[in-house]
């Protein structure tokens, strides 16, 4: 009877130790495509949803860059209530939790060192890419 249950407590071993890698595998390959998918975007329209606003600069998806006028901007951006509205070009749901997020942003004072230049709308109608 002992060697059945160290034959049970070796198998219950190896199935811990396959799911963790499984895992580790799993988690590794959902980071690969995240962070794919961020670093093709070249083209600021193409960024809406759910964002993060990070304060380290380097942790950041896109480093941003807050325009007073709306024709020096690359991108227009409504402040989106409802995150499943936030479904288009300029339209971003701020959170306060990074996990929920789709992409962060840092805002830096220098707009030579901006990914691109935003300016937040009033409106939702005008949110969007300039033109």
């Amino acid at each position: 009877m002992p060697c059945f249950l160290i034959t049970i407590f070796n198998s219950f071993l190896m199935f811990r130790y396959l799911l963790g890698f499984c895992l580790l595998l799993f988690s590794c390959f959902y980071s690969q495509i995240s962070l794919a998918q961020i670093q093709t975007i070249s083209n600021p329209c193409e960024v809406f949803g759910v964002v993060y606003v990070q304060t380290i600069p380097s942790r950041a998806d896109f480093l941003v860059y807050v325009e007073q006028d709306e024709y020096l901007a690359n991108l227009r951006v409504f402040k989106e209530i409802n995150k499943l509205l936030a479904d288009r070009a300029g339209l971003w749901h701020f959170v306060e939790k990074e996990g929920f997020a789709d992409f962060s942003v840092c805002f830096v004072e220098d707009r030579a060192k901006a990914d691109f230049i935003i300016f937040f709308t009033d409106k939702e109608f005008f949110a969007g890419c300039v033109r």
